[in-house]
């Protein structure tokens, strides 16, 4: 018997400059670095076939093929740029640019780039309200392995969590304090995920987030908050199965009878989450701090399935 030897290493670096070259100027430029390696023993092990593990290259694990476990390491690499321009003290617009590279060992994806760019302008003109707006782009291109090919359809699946994306984000915030020791916070976001390159797995998801809360109270005394929350998505998707031609766009073929039946079919899910709650923070005396807090949430959605084409039964 072999002894299991663990060894997974992290490694990490950063570097941050923030700079006021100008009065009304402001600047910021970042490096962030991480590397995972995890160098642990290998351990090989053959199972029946019937259970249908496979190994590297897809291949089912056998006496004569036996499986090895995967040591996950990847290597991480973010750089950015973010400038500031106050036009004058109650206004003020930053843009930057967000570059992410990761390098992983996945079956499906070995390589990833993102690029975000951002614009955001802030006002504070009226002494009892502050105004956020945010837009946001971010484009995510990743090299694609290929699937398993023991199934032939998961050649065209893409895994929307690293798929090829193009995202649209549009942030709203305001902060109203009417009087002393009353805040109320509104907030709104929407976020657009178009994934136009995947043959087979989600398509597009669209989100809108609505977050509303009101505070009261001396901070030093007694301060209550309550808060609402409200989350509306859609995601579209299309699949493949059967046993058939794995093309998504290829027509239906076979028959229902004995589930031989190779189609494309799609769906539609929506989705509705609420949350609402109640917290307190209590100062009875100078050391003495009490917190509760109270919440209640809910998710309710549908799911709308069609086929494309017909089959005979």
């Amino acid at each position: 018997t072999t002894l299991y030897q663990g060894n997974v290493a992290n490694k990490s670096a950063s570097l941050s400059l923030t700079s006021h070259p100008l009065q009304a100027v402001d600047t910021r430029l970042y490096w962030n670095w991480a590397r995972k390696d995890n160098n642990s023993s290998t351990v090989t092990f053959s199972p029946v076939a019937t259970t249908g593990l496979s190994g590297g290259g897809g291949t089912v694990c056998s006496a004569t093929a036996p499986c090895t476990n995967e040591l996950f390491n990847y290597r991480k690499a973010n750089a950015g740029l973010e400038g500031g321009y106050r036009f004058n003290p109650e206004n003020k617009v930053t843009m930057g640019f967000d570059y992410y590279d990761t390098q992983r060992e996945r079956p499906d994806v070995s390589h990833t780039i993102e690029r975000k760019y951002f614009i955001e302008g802030k006002n504070s003109s009226f002494d009892m309200l502050d105004t956020k707006v945010k837009y946001q782009y971010l484009q995510r291109r990743s090299n694609y392995l290929g699937g398993d090919i023991l199934n032939l359809v998961d050649q065209y699946v893409r895994r929307y969590d690293l798929a090829n994306a193009n995202q649209q984000l549009v942030k709203l915030v305001f902060d109203f304090s009417p009087r002393q020791f009353i805040d109320i916070g509104l907030e709104g976001i929407y976020k657009h995920n178009d994934y136009h390159e995947t043959p087979v797995g989600r398509q597009r998801d669209d989100r809108q987030e609505y977050y509303a809360s009101v505070s009261f109270g001396d901070p030093q005394s007694f301060r209550m908050m309550v808060f609402g929350d409200l989350e509306l998505v859609q995601y579209d998707s299309r699949h493949r199965v059967g046993t058939g031609n794995p093309d998504p766009n290829a027509p239906p073929s076979g028959t229902t009878g004995g589930g031989n039946a190779t189609y494309t079919w799609t769906a539609k899910n929506l989705d509705r989450s609420y949350q609402v709650g109640v917290g307190a923070d209590w100062l009875p005396a100078e050391r003495w701090v009490f917190k509760g807090s109270l919440a209640w949430a809910k998710t309710q959605g549908t799911a709308d399935f069609s086929a494309l084409g017909s089959v005979s039964a």
